[in-house]
């Protein structure tokens, strides 16, 4: 009896030890695949946590994308919003559209992609890239109306992403400062409203900011990012302009003041000489059908010409030396309104930054004291500088050390107070007379508008918000949405002084018959592209009105309303009056002019 007790707790003591065996194998099994998991590195994507009691639990890999996806969905669905509300309510190409459609078209029709590069009416040359992606795009869709518009939108959605990388590129630990970039931009007025004109702005500003791109990758030390940023800084040349390279090769010279310390002097300039090879040789491409045109003694002051920027049609061009300083703020409008963008301003000096912020001070007073130099002095030559700007903005709202002060929760650094007093000044401000540092426009908004815009300053005083992203959010959100509000009021208030359906009715007819068209005065395109004339419009002087009628007695003369009957002629019925930038516009034919010159010669 006792014999076979000892024995069947000798037989349960084996079987125990062989479960115990077991759980143990499965157990190193499940240690071994965790260091296999290890070695790989993608321990980082899986948070092993301890079964909660009862049940089986099993980590599972934890992803951002959703959250990214989701974010970047809503500038995304903004851009498309302002993108949209232009299309819609778009009634007219304003003059600058005008002019670069209608060097577009002309070249098309002579055939010749390089007519594209020269101004033969000013003497300068005009930066080819854009026209020519416009002209591919008619060659691909036909001559539709939609394709420049969207190829500047494009071209700005693309600035956005590379935004974003940038500041990843500066700040690699700061996250939030990578993703908030692009909604600060969109959200700033002047950029957004740039964003929806005609024009090469939008490349240029995407060219100049992938140049800087280039630069931080030779700072990092990538390969062949010295030839990156040669090409990028000849494209950013081939749609701004010369010009361009003011807001390239300065901030490239200036490597050593905004480098990082294991970065050498020898290095960074060895590379960069390396790059402005590049930039000579393919400025050169593009220089050289002009100069094969014109000749050397026509090419140097063609040359000299368009080192200068050149102005927009809009804008009063002749500005102080010291106006830069002032509108370089008004730039960036609403975040400049922001107080807590200065309150923390105040206290950069208290934290390491790594060289961003220096780079970012860097690019913009170099930029800006080389701009300063010259006669030319608009608001849209800031334009390519906003990054450097919009990222020291988002530097300042959203890096994690200032988050955590928790200043963004103190009334007294809401947006709202700014924006209500901005609303009121504007809303007043017709009633006072103007201030010739202020752009001339802010006394024709009506007083509707700064009340409306006072009107969200007070919802975003009221909104209980309290988190900083939240807050950088639901400012961008009420910016853009003002911005289509203004796009509208707008095209409302002025597009009917940019239609010329009238005239160039009138123009295509003839155009259609060979008549030959001349505009007295200066010409800037506003018929061409509108009216689908074969031939360009000529431009003459009023010295040159009598030769002109004498070789064209078929032509028509458009002048203007400080010239209703054309010099040392009699008088002669007009064929269209009509009015462009609030100015008359009147087409003559010489065939009428000429009857009218025998006429009085018959009552002599």
């Amino acid at each position: 009896m006792f014999g076979k007790d000892k024995k069947d707790k000798s037989r349960r003591r084996r079987k125990d030890r062989s479960k115990r065996k077991k759980k143990r194998g499965v157990q190193d099994a499940f240690d071994k695949f965790i260091v296999e998991e290890i070695e790989i590195g993608s321990v980082d994507n899986y948070h092993l946590e301890s079964p909660s009691p009862g049940r089986h639990s099993r980590s599972r890999p934890r992803s951002n994308w959703l959250s990214i996806i989701k974010f970047q969905s809503i500038w995304l669905g903004l851009w498309a919003l302002l993108v949209v509300a232009a299309i819609v309510f778009r009634v007219s190409l304003l003059p600058d559209e005008s002019f670069i459609l209608t060097k577009a078209w002309d070249s098309s029709n002579a055939g010749n992609m390089f007519l594209s590069g020269l101004d033969d009416r000013s003497g300068i040359l005009i930066a080819p890239l854009f026209i020519w992606l416009v002209q591919l795009g008619w060659r691909l869709f036909g001559f539709v109306e939609w394709w420049p518009f969207i190829l500047s939108a494009v071209f700005g959605l693309l600035s956005l992403s590379l935004v974003s990388i940038l500041a990843k590129r500066l700040w690699p630990l700061e996250n939030e400062v990578a993703r908030y970039a692009p909604l600060l931009l969109l959200g700033s007025f002047v950029w957004a409203i740039d964003l929806v004109l005609i024009s090469s702005h939008m490349a240029h500003f995407f060219f100049v900011s992938l140049s800087v791109y280039a630069l931080i990758l030779m700072r990092d030390q990538v390969r062949l990012s010295w030839l990156f940023f040669g090409v990028a800084a000849s494209l950013a040349a081939m749609t701004g302009g010369l010009v361009s390279f003011v807001y390239t090769l300065p901030v490239a010279i200036l490597g050593p003041v905004w480098l990082a310390r294991e970065v050498t002097a020898g290095y960074w300039y060895r590379k960069l000489f390396y790059s402005l090879l590049v930039i000579i040789i393919l400025t050169s491409v593009w220089l050289a059908p002009v100069f094969t045109n014109l000749g050397l003694t026509d090419f140097l002051p063609t040359l000299k010409n368009s080192l200068q920027p050149t102005p927009m049609i809009l804008f009063e061009p002749n500005k102080p030396g010291w106006w830069y300083a002032i509108i370089l703020p008004l730039m960036l409008l609403p975040w400049t309104l922001w107080p807590l963008v200065w309150m923390r301003f105040s206290r950069l000096y208290k934290f390491n930054d790594h060289g961003g912020v220096g780079f970012c001070f860097t690019w913009v007073i170099s930029t800006v004291l080389v701009l300063s130099l010259f006669e030319v002095k608009q608001a849209y030559l800031l334009i390519p500088v906003l990054p450097a700007i919009v990222l020291f903005t988002s530097y300042l709202l959203l890096r994690q050390d200032f988050s955590a002060q928790k200043d963004h929760e103190s009334p007294f650094s809401s947006m709202g107070f700014p924006i209500i007093l901005l609303g009121g000044l504007l809303a007043i401000l017709p009633n006072f007379p103007k201030i010739e540092v202020l752009p001339d426009f802010l006394w024709n908004f009506s007083p509707m508008v700064g009340i409306g815009l006072s009107v969200v300053g007070i919802t975003l005083a009221w909104m209980p918000v309290r988190k900083m992203k939240q807050q950088v959010t639901n400012v961008a959100i009420f910016s853009l949405i003002a911005t289509v509000f203004l796009i509208m009021w707008a095209w409302w208030q002025f597009g009917h002084n940019y239609q010329v359906e009238k005239i160039t009715g009138v123009l295509a007819k003839a155009d259609a018959n060979g008549a030959a068209i001349a505009q007295v005065g200066q010409y800037n395109g506003q018929y061409g592209y509108s009216g689908r004339l074969s031939h360009p419009v000529q431009q003459i002087s009023k010295k040159e009105i009598n030769a002109w009628i004498i070789n064209n007695p078929d032509g028509l003369i458009i002048t203007g309303e400080w010239m209703f009957n054309p010099e040392n002629v009699p008088v002669a019925p007009a064929i269209v009056e009509s009015h462009y930038l609030d100015k008359k516009v009147i087409i003559w034919s010489v065939a009428d002019i000429i009857q009218a010159i025998r006429d009085s010669d018959k009552s002599r």
